[in-house]
């Protein structure tokens, strides 16, 4: 629907064809669409910050270039990861400059600034907590050893199927910065060049960026660079014709297979959490002091904490209290009561107090 509109509007409907059967089959695309986790929608948000920056180029008018810095702001303030994405822009400031229209970028600033106002009032009435763990995390990432290089490594054995390593990883930068150089040279037009263009400045220097300021990031911070290669493939086999079909179709088959381990049934999602919150919410109601946890593979927990406190479930948080733990796979707990394929593993000594009265 909308990514189809966005890409085939700023290159053309193949590009957007091939884009979309790359980014449904992509292991590292697959691996975050199966998942209750908000920063998917990073790479939703960076393609919509793509189409106003497109809008942008066709015409630099204020409205745009405001609305421009409005969905930056915006983007930022949901999370940290989306400020490298600037680096989109310079093409666009530096004609800006050069024609020396100096008021857009008073309307960049200003569109950029309006969504922060609600979390600077707030660090206002709270000692500037989020500029302050903002600084703390960029100082020192929270660890004293660099794991950019590391999780790169990871990130690059998501988008590829390669074996994680600090090495492939370094060449598979190195490989997509010449791809993205020798296809904007080769595009045609000038709006289309500015657009690679600036998807080529994000990912060029988002690695470095990421080394010198955010030292220990996850895989997920990255995961807006792989709408740059998957663009960067699909305006490749674009200009490939014939030889650039064949392309799409190999890779894709290669992403499907090595995707296919990461495919959940469909019943395993949000809805079925959901359904276990609200058990834990009906028999706990009332009762006694409990804290939670999670007995289950990686990432998986995600999603959880936000449906406990959407359907305000009086959960203490205080490690002293009884633990009742979502078990995934409920084997892990054959005492736990069952919803779906989830687990509800609440103590005897709970249910004692609270049942048994």
């Amino acid at each position: 629907g909308a990514t189809y509109f966005i890409i085939s509007k700023i290159f053309n409907k193949k590009v957007a064809l091939f884009f979309l059967a790359l980014w449904a089959t992509n292991p590292l695309a697959v691996a975050m669409d199966t998942i209750a986790w908000n920063p998917i929608v990073i790479p939703s948000a960076f393609l919509i910050f793509i189409y106003f920056y497109y809008l942008a180029l066709n015409n630099a008018k204020n409205l745009n270039i405001f609305l421009l810095g409005l969905i930056f702001g915006m983007c930022v303030s949901f999370h940290t990861q989306f400020i490298f994405t600037f680096l989109l822009l310079i093409p666009l400031l530096a004609g800006l400059i050069k024609k020396k229209k100096f008021s857009a970028f008073v309307y960049l600033a200003l569109g950029a600034i309006i969504p922060f106002i609600p979390i600077f009032v707030f660090d206002l009435r709270h000692n500037f907590l989020n500029i302050k763990q903002l600084m703390d995390y960029s100082l020192n990432g929270g660890v004293l050893e660099n794991r950019t290089l590391a999780v790169w490594g990871n990130v690059t054995a998501f988008i590829t199927g390669m074996t994680p390593s600090k090495i492939m990883g370094f060449l598979f930068y190195i490989l997509i910065s010449i791809a993205l150089v020798f296809t904007t040279r080769k595009i045609d037009g000038e709006v289309k060049k500015k657009v690679l263009a600036g998807l080529s400045y994000v990912w060029i220097f988002s690695l470095p960026l990421f080394y010198l300021f955010l030292k220990n990031p996850s895989e997920y911070y990255f995961n807006y660079l792989l709408i740059v290669v998957m663009l960067l493939i699909a305006s490749l086999a674009d200009i490939k014709k014939l030889s650039g079909i064949v392309l799409i179709i190999l890779i894709s088959s290669t992403f499907f297979y090595r995707s296919l381990p990461l495919l959940r049934d469909a019943k395993f999602s949000l809805r079925e959490k959901t359904d276990s919150v609200l058990f834990l919410r009906k028999v706990t109601k009332n009762r006694k002091p409990f804290n939670v946890s999670f007995d289950v593979p990686f990432n998986e927990d995600s999603g959880f904490r936000y449906l406990l406190n959407y359907y305000k479930v009086q959960y203490s948080g205080d490690p002293k209290d009884q633990l009742i733990e979502f078990v995934i796979p409920t084997n892990r707990k054959p005492t736990a009561f069952v919803v779906g394929r989830i687990g509800i593993y609440i103590p005897q000594k709970w249910t004692n107090d609270n049942w048994l009265k």
